[in-house]
């Protein structure tokens, strides 16, 4: 938190995914507590992050060839590979 009110001031709004480890009682009273604004969005929304949407494009391109990686650096190019193979 004190990263986002340095960089964007006091006025900025919590987003997550509503995650159950994002609700806890915990959370919630420490947000409360600080006067963190909260986004309502639904849970699980598929529109709350498109780097999963990406993810999982990528990991079903890459899904064949990793599992035929013998080392971090073999894993390391399908990763890239599958990732340069998305379209833009």
């Amino acid at each position: 938190m004190p990263f986002a009110r340095l960089t964007v001031g006091y006025t900025y709004v919590y987003q997550d995914d509503n995650a159950r480890p994002h609700r806890v009682r915990t959370v919630v009273n420490f947000m409360e507590t600080e006067g963190i604004k909260h986004m309502e969005c639904p849970a699980v929304s598929p529109d709350m992050s498109s780097i999963q949407n990406l993810w999982s494009e990528v990991t079903r391109t890459m899904d064949v060839s990793a599992n035929q990686s013998t080392n971090l650096a073999e894993l390391r190019q399908i990763v890239i590979d599958a990732w340069q193979a998305l379209p833009l």
